[in-house]
């Protein structure tokens, strides 16, 4: 039975309010803190899972990945069927369910980095960039063009999109496409955003606090490197000291984010099956 609106944010409250639970109890400044509950939860969940591999095993099915509370099976003609069988097998204690049915898996060789192309055209992305809020929006359409490109196998679409970034004139997108949004912290004065704050205050003498979301980006100069752009500075008084280092940013949020799924399904020695 398909899932409504309403089912769906209910799974997504009330899992909510378990995973928040399942931290408190583990946290050990909570005044009901007992890490034999915690232990218990994740050793009933391994344990669940390895249960249920084995019960698969031995009707024939092949789990290729498994990760916290799913498995992942290839060639199931009948998913609903198959669903049935490992609810009989665990006997009601729990209940599983078809989340997804993929027409392609593409599976990153390490835990949560895996994406999935759906029977409808879209994709399930775990453990890899497609968009974060801190990314620079120049990039946000093109990288996710890029992934669904490549894991539908349109190869010559995502050279197109490959070539298409790299020619980008940035002078000629407005700065606030074109820089990260990251939140000032006491940690690490080393980090990029850090280090763009105090050139900012240096130069500009404003000062961003502990806290406050700062917005910088990358510039053509070997010694500062980057740069956080203050409120009342207009691009055209930054772009009139510095050029935007294009290449950087693309490298950060485009070419590095591409690069294991390149590895696995554009690398030469491995057949690509029906990809052009």
């Amino acid at each position: 039975m398909k899932q409504t609106e309403d089912l769906r944010r209910r799974d997504i409250a009330i899992k909510g309010l378990i995973n928040s639970t399942f931290g408190v109890v583990g946290f050990r400044g909570f005044r009901l803190w007992d890490p034999n509950i915690v232990e218990s939860i994740t050793s009933t969940g391994r344990q669940l899972l390895t249960d249920t591999t084995k019960f698969l095993n031995s009707i024939g099915y092949e789990v290729i990945y498994g990760d916290t509370d799913s498995l992942f099976i290839p060639r199931v003609e009948d998913p609903e069927g198959l669903m049935a069988h490992v609810n009989d097998f665990l006997g009601g204690r729990f209940e599983t369910d078809l989340n997804y049915y993929f027409k392609r898996l593409v599976l990153l060789g390490k835990k949560k980095r895996w994406i999935g192309l759906k029977e409808d055209g879209s994709l399930e992305v775990r453990g890899i960039v497609t968009v974060r809020r801190d990314m620079p929006l120049a990039l946000r359409k093109y990288l996710s063009e890029a992934v669904y490109h490549l894991v539908s196998g349109k190869l010559s679409e995502f050279k197109r999109i490959k070539e298409q970034v790299m020619t980008i004139d940035p002078s000629t997108l407005p700065l606030s496409e074109l820089t990260e949004r990251t939140n000032l912290s006491k940690g690490n004065p080393n980090t990029y955003w850090a280090r763009a704050a105090k050139n900012a205050a240096n130069i500009f003498g404003y000062q961003y606090m502990v806290g406050e979301e700062v917005p910088w980006v990358f510039i053509k100069d070997p010694k500062l490197e980057v740069i956080a752009i203050p409120p009342d500075l207009s691009d055209e008084e930054l772009l009139s000291r510095w050029r935007i280092d294009w290449q950087r940013i693309v490298e950060r949020w485009f070419t590095s984010p591409l690069q294991d799924l390149e590895r696995v399904l554009i690398a030469p020695q491995r057949k690509l099956g029906d990809f052009e």
